[in-house]
């Protein structure tokens, strides 16, 4: 049995209040406003602040070693953070690094390794939107085909409009469907994940969400922004799955990873295999949990994997980050091109493709595409900048809203890049 420390009653009104602030997130359409208040509340690390920008661009620009830069930046989140584990990619036009820190295992002390597996969460809607832009040009559906057209038999929904929306809709998260279900039921799971990390989608089934969609009404009259939707995503999976007869992982197994060369993604590692799985570890979240406690991989049912299923490698990671960039041939460029493409404008500034974001970053001005995901005890991010040719994938089995060093680490090194291009 695990002590804890007593907590004050100005301690435990604050752990409560920002359990009510997280519920109302996963809950609310209005998440991010909850969100920020939440990171208010929430405590941070005690790392030393990053140096500015400019700093690190200058350094580069002089000739500095560029593992000096990423070391600056990971190096003290897994010192002082607890980011148990991290393993970074880099491209630009001039070399490629591999770079790992930390852990797979606090227990066993093995270190993160190139081929080590980590859950990479909503990066997976990436391959999803890219499955439905390959079965466009196969000639099977479009994004433009409408839910209706694609109902499992038997199926029926109450809402007019939800049938008519465009699978574009579902890919883009502006389809008019809410992060999750909202249901008592995902009430209580996100409550318990609050204090355990578990698995808030625990006995989710594809037939659970066609019957909570079914009763789900969706105003015709209203302009759909952008919103976030897992439940959007795992919807599109289980649509996609009725164009093949073994469902949605097999169809993404054969149209895209297959053709991809990506060996090591998949949503079951091999026993066999599955020492080489970083276990993953509670960070900013779960909002209760104390930092560096293991949480159990999540598990998700079917089609429903389509929102965040997928296990990965830095390996394959950066085999699919130099396709979409064009620097390794593949037969799905054009569909990888089809879906950087902006479709509606996001929060902050940020725009929406089909499974990617679009948004300039600060230091460098640069206009980056990038997915992320967060799952379980893990974070991930894939990102690059098509005009300066940089690239960085992250892999993290810690979980992290912030995550401290994707964008931060990419937006110096185009920045450096840029300047060099000038001089």
């Amino acid at each position: 049995m695990m002590l804890r420390k007593k907590h004050s009653n100005k301690h435990i009104f604050s752990f409560y209040l920002r359990a009510s602030l997280w519920l109302a997130f996963r809950a609310s359409s209005f998440g991010v406003v909850f969100l920020a208040v939440f990171l208010l509340f929430a405590g941070g690390c005690t790392a030393p602040s990053q140096p500015p920008p400019e700093e690190s661009i200058n350094y580069l620009l002089s000739g500095g070693d560029l593992k000096i830069v990423v070391d600056g930046l990971a190096e003290p989140l897994v010192d002082k953070c607890g980011f148990v584990g991290m393993a970074i990619g880099i491209v630009t036009p001039e070399r490629q690094l591999i770079l790992t820190y930390g852990v797979k295992s606090k227990e066993t002390k093995y270190p993160i390794k190139e081929d080590t597996f980590f859950q990479i969460g909503s990066v997976s809607k990436a391959f999803t939107s890219l499955l439905l832009v390959e079965l466009e040009n196969e000639g099977i559906i479009s994004p433009q085909t409408e839910v209706g057209d694609l109902l499992p038999d038997g199926i029926e929904f109450k809402s007019k409009s939800l049938r008519e929306i465009k699978l574009e809709k579902l890919a883009s998260h502006s389809s008019g469907l809410s992060q999750d279900a909202m249901t008592l039921r995902m009430l209580w799971l996100a409550s318990r994940y609050a204090f355990t990390g578990s698995n808030i989608y625990e006995g989710l089934t594809p037939e659970d969400l066609l019957g909570y969609l079914s009763e789900t009404e969706i105003d015709p009259e209203k302009d759909y922004k952008y919103c976030y939707s897992n439940i959007g995503y795992s919807f599109l999976g289980c649509l996609l799955a009725k164009t093949d007869k073994q469902g949605y992982r097999h169809l993404l197994g054969e149209k895209v990873l297959r053709p991809l060369g990506l060996k090591n993604t998949m949503f079951v590692v091999p026993q066999d295999q599955s020492w080489r799985i970083a276990l993953g570890y509670s960070g900013e979240l779960p909002p209760l949990l104390p930092r560096g406690i293991h949480v159990e991989p999540w598990e998700m049912n079917g089609n429903l994997a389509a929102a965040g299923g997928l296990y990965s490698t830095l390996e394959d990671m950066m085999l699919f980050l130099k396709e979409n960039m064009g620097l390794v041939k593949t037969p799905l460029y054009e569909p990888m091109r089809k879906t950087h493409k902006k479709r509606i404008e996001a929060n902050g500034g940020k725009f929406m493709g089909l499974g990617w974001f679009i948004q300039r970053l600060p230091a460098s001005g640069a206009e980056v595409t990038y997915v992320d995901g967060l799952i379980g005890g893990n974070t991930s991010f894939v990102g690059f900048d098509p005009e300066s040719g940089v690239g960085v994938v992250v892999l993290q089995n810690s979980c992290n809203m912030d995550d401290r060093i994707s964008l931060t680490l990419l937006d110096r090194i185009i920045g450096a890049v840029k300047k060099k291009k000038q001089l």
